[in-house]
């Protein structure tokens, strides 16, 4: 398939370019102080106000930058700060970067992705990131789980990729399309056979996970449409979806709403996280 071709072939490009060099840094004071304002501003997708409650611990925090982008981790325990992959991250930066180099922040919240027991499925259940189309400047994450794929979705939009007259939900499943398949790509490092494993893997988990959305919201395009059923829509649209024949939900699955699914060990030490790290 074409797609798959191209988007290999991109992610094999960038691995054989040596790492991107993360330099320690410090909080700008601007940046501070957007980011104090930012937070505590309410906004329709952090109900629970996760951001404001990681913004108190702001003195807990590391700078890192590199010729693509800094990110500014503010970590709820002293373990995150060695469980982000920087250099698969530096290496996302780049393959994004254009020009102007981003600024990320992170604030690293541990709250799981969860299925709600009762009631609706909400932003709280799964959203952890947004930033402003078209700006380098406000990418904000704000959950540590898949913070990886969440990195990868907001740049999308901070890059101008999304067509927006085709409404906002759809805009929001085909950028979701799109991270998860560079995810996968990513993750492989650009070898053919990992790429196609970490691709069956991710489709199993789709339709799977999909099975319980639709049990909250049927047909309908409510939320979460655009990130789930919305997604894999397009992955059958694009020819990716590999179909699985008896999928069964284990208990992880059935609980969570983690969108990618949960890498395994090897994947991690790979890329040098601790096995316990949410972030990958």
């Amino acid at each position: 398939m074409a797609l798959l071709t191209v988007t290999l072939r991109m992610v094999k490009n960038e691995y054989k370019k040596p790492a991107p060099q993360w330099r320690d840094a410090v909080w700008n004071p601007a940046n501070k102080k957007f980011v104090i304002k930012e937070c505590n501003t309410a906004v329709e997708f952090d109900p629970m106000n996760v951001r404001q409650s990681m913004i108190q611990n702001i003195d807990q925090s590391v700078v890192r930058t590199c010729d693509y982008g800094t990110i500014h981790v503010i970590y709820s325990n002293e373990q995150q700060k060695t469980e982000i992959p920087w250099e698969l991250w530096g290496r996302i930066l780049r393959l994004y970067c254009t020009g102007k180099p981003f600024t990320v922040f992170f604030l690293a919240s541990p709250h799981l992705r969860e299925f709600p027991e009762n009631g609706a499925i909400t932003p709280y259940h799964i959203n952890g990131g947004y930033t402003y189309p078209c700006n380098h400047d406000t990418i904000i994450i704000y959950r540590a789980e898949d913070a990886t794929r969440v990195l990868i979705h907001e740049l999308q939009h901070s890059c101008c990729l999304d067509h927006h007259e085709v409404g906002v939900d759809r805009v929001e499943a085909e950028t979701e399309a799109w991270a998860e398949l560079m995810y996968c790509a990513l993750l492989s490092e650009g070898a053919t056979n990992e790429f196609q494993r970490l691709l069956k893997k991710q489709s199993t988990w789709i339709q799977c996970q999909n099975a319980r959305v639709k049990q909250f919201i049927g047909d309908s395009m409510e939320f979460p449409w655009r990130y789930t059923v919305g997604k894999e829509d397009v992955w059958r649209r694009w020819n990716i979806l590999v179909q699985g024949k008896q999928m069964s939900l284990h208990l992880s699955l059935h609980l969570s709403l983690r969108l990618t699914c949960f890498p395994d060990v090897a994947l991690k030490k790979k890329h040098h996280v601790s096995a316990t790290s949410t972030i990958l």
